[in-house]
């Protein structure tokens, strides 16, 4: 025991310590886990920025297929979240949640196709 001013506390053992750096390399790992998987989906970061622009600019202007083109943002948006927890969660969910991303991203190429379907066509300048 050690003895303060005003308290007496145990002397911190070598359990306690391995405890507590066994705690930090455990969130060390999770950190750097977290960082791997986001570094793997920032490849899309331009695919994402353009449908994010391209989504704003739609509804700003008050286009016809805005709406179908905010959902596709959307749905790729969270097919990306899904992409990037994968390799997080396999030991959690062993198949997994890369499925998602492809399946969402057929969702999303569906929106696009509907809403390029439904735009309304351009007067001849």
């Amino acid at each position: 025991f050690t003895f303060g001013a005003t308290e007496c506390r145990p002397a911190p053992t070598s359990l306690a310590i391995l405890y507590e750096l066994s705690s930090a390399m455990f969130a060390g790992c999770l950190l750097a886990r977290l960082l791997l998987c986001i570094l793997a989906s920032l490849a899309y970061a331009p695919a994402w920025l353009a449908m994010v622009g391209f989504a704003v600019l739609t509804t700003w202007r008050k286009h016809p297929v805005a709406g179908w083109v905010v959902a596709a943002t959307l749905t790729f948006t969270l097919s990306l979240v899904f992409r990037t927890v994968d390799l997080m969660l396999c030991d959690v969910f062993p198949p997994g949640t890369h499925f998602m991303w492809h399946l969402l991203n057929g969702v999303m190429i569906w929106l696009l196709l509907e809403a390029l379907l439904r735009a309304p066509p351009r007067k001849p300048v």
